[in-house]
């Protein structure tokens, strides 16, 4: 890429910086929901289990 100035150059490079520290963050946050939703699965899971448990009892 061609730019006309150093300072068009070094905005370039900042912004591609600050797009990759947003991309890893998104990554990272995106990492955290998957952890949970696997856990809202494996409560859910296990309510289920014990709801049948109790009717079953009933």
């Amino acid at each position: 890429m061609h730019f006309e100035s150093i300072e068009a150059r070094e905005f370039f490079k900042q912004s591609k910086y600050l797009s990759l520290k947003i991309l890893n963050k998104l990554i990272k946050y995106k990492q955290q929901w998957n952890v949970l939703e696997q856990q809202i699965q494996k409560k859910k899971s296990e309510f289920k289990k014990l709801f049948k448990y109790k009717v079953q009892r009933n």
